[in-house]
């Protein structure tokens, strides 16, 4: 069965030897390779011609962004599934074989296949690991744990639905899994099989520095969700998006968004149980934010362990 991988760029010449090494060295060979240069001023086609892999397919367009880098690729794709990677990921060699394996062995549905990450920063230390589940149709999931480059799609799931939005500043992606969640299942590989980089300084992040600006992207994603489910689907969501903007607030470190957030929508936020919430509720309490004070020592005690960049994809 041939799987199509979309990779997307942007100024990012540095990466693109690593990035794209991670994809052509995978155990599963039966790979088209599709790589779009979103707009770089980085000399990105050079770069991926020097690989000399006929698999690889070069595309360059205008810049658009992420979702209109991902729907690019997928216009040119072939494979009956879709997988992607970001620039600035890598995939372990075993990752797409593992994946087509999952998939075997549940018929080859019309679904995701997703799996787990280590996330880790500039300097290539661990500061977490993502771990999904697996979800049936109809669920209303946890996105943050379904990433663009740990999941596979079936290339049905994009005729159904059409592409990733691209009216989006920031999670595009969680915005489009959280409809086709309700639509089709997810099945999972809870084992890292992807290098996933997190920069403090990345769209998310700065997004929530501001509050107006966190508030718009929530409301954007809202907005795409409510045309495509049903009305009680969309009210859970709305409930958990706003909760989710609290959290977000407090992980990026900006309290004072954090305090207006929930002075404004005190009455539908920090329903849910557990810990997080609880630290969430203390930190607005006490007005410090213990939340953020204690995502960072968690951040300082895990980097003890250095995560191997080459895993031998070279």
């Amino acid at each position: 069965m041939k799987i199509s991988v979309v990779l997307i760029f942007y100024n990012q010449g540095a990466l693109v030897d690593r990035a794209l090494h991670s994809v052509v060295k995978q155990t599963y060979e039966n790979l088209d390779i599709i790589v779009v240069d979103d707009g770089s001023v980085d000399p990105i086609e050079g770069l991926v011609e020097r690989i000399g892999d006929s698999r690889i397919r070069f595309f360059r367009k205008e810049n658009g962004g992420a979702a209109s880098a991902r729907n690019f690729g997928l216009k040119k794709a072939h494979g009956q599934y879709i997988a992607f990677l970001d620039g600035d990921d890598l995939f372990f060699p075993e990752k797409i074989e593992r994946m087509n394996n999952l998939l075997r062995d549940e018929g080859f549905p019309v679904c995701m296949a997703t799996c787990g990450a280590y996330i880790f920063d500039k300097e290539s230390r661990l500061v977490g690991k993502v771990i999904p589940e697996s979800y049936q149709a109809g669920g209303i999931v946890n996105t943050s744990v379904i990433r663009p480059s740990c999941t596979m799609y079936h290339a049905e799931i994009f005729r159904a639905l059409g592409g990733f939005p691209e009216n989006m500043l920031s999670n595009e992606d969680g915005a489009f899994n959280s409809v086709a969640t309700q639509y089709f299942a997810v099945i999972c590989d809870s084992e890292p099989l992807v290098l996933y980089y997190q920069d403090e300084h990345g769209l998310a992040r700065c997004y929530l520095g501001d509050y107006t600006t966190g508030v718009q992207v929530m409301h954007d994603r809202l907005a795409y969700v409510e045309q495509r489910v049903g009305a009680d689907v969309y009210r859970v969501y709305r409930k958990r998006s706003y909760d989710d903007l609290l959290f977000g607030f407090l992980s990026a470190g900006n309290l004072t968004a954090a305090k207006k957030w929930n002075a404004q929508h005190a009455d539908l936020l920090t329903e849910r149980g557990g810990i997080t919430s609880f630290i969430a509720r203390l930190s607005l309490k006490v007005n410090m934010n213990i939340y953020y004070l204690l995502r960072k020592f968690r951040m300082g005690i895990v980097p003890l362990k250095k995560v191997p960049l080459e895993l031998g994809i070279r």
